[in-house]
């Protein structure tokens, strides 16, 4: 985020939950900078988390794009020992369900896992294109 075109400062939340990142301007022109997101601790069943895009000195104005974490099963996360195969194969079946819902397909990020790391990218021409002077805040559900 430090070498993108355009952006003045980037700071990490206080109780580090997220990310400001503060541009000079913006333009029609699209933006689209890429934050590396590193899972901490293992989470089944993340909701999807805002970017939240405004003007500083004009909070009103504003728009929200909601981005997704890689999904995850309590069978990711928890020891074979521990978990029920059947009730993993159950929550696999649904996670692939939910996957494939056309409603939850209208404007998605695009997650690439990269050695443990999410790099999340805007997949639509309309998730990050704002035409105020910006803040990012990502926030963890």
């Amino acid at each position: 985020l430090y070498d993108y075109p355009g952006v003045k400062l980037v700071e990490k939340k206080e109780d580090e939950s997220g990310v400001l990142v503060y541009f000079d301007q913006l333009t029609e022109i699209e933006v689209c900078p890429t934050v590396a997101a590193y899972r901490v601790n293992k989470v089944a069943f993340q909701k999807p988390a805002p970017v939240i895009v405004y003007d500083y000195y004009d909070t009103s104005r504003q728009a929200r794009q909601f981005y997704r974490a890689l999904p995850a099963t309590l069978c990711d996360i928890c020891d074979l020992d521990e978990c029920d195969p059947g009730q993993c194969q159950n929550q696999i079946i649904e996670l692939n369900r939910q996957q494939q819902d056309p409603k939850d397909l209208e404007m998605p990020a695009t997650i690439v896992e990269i050695s443990g790391a999410s790099v999340i990218t805007p997949s639509s021409v309309n998730t990050l294109c704002v035409l105020l002077l910006a803040v990012i805040i990502l926030q963890h559900p």
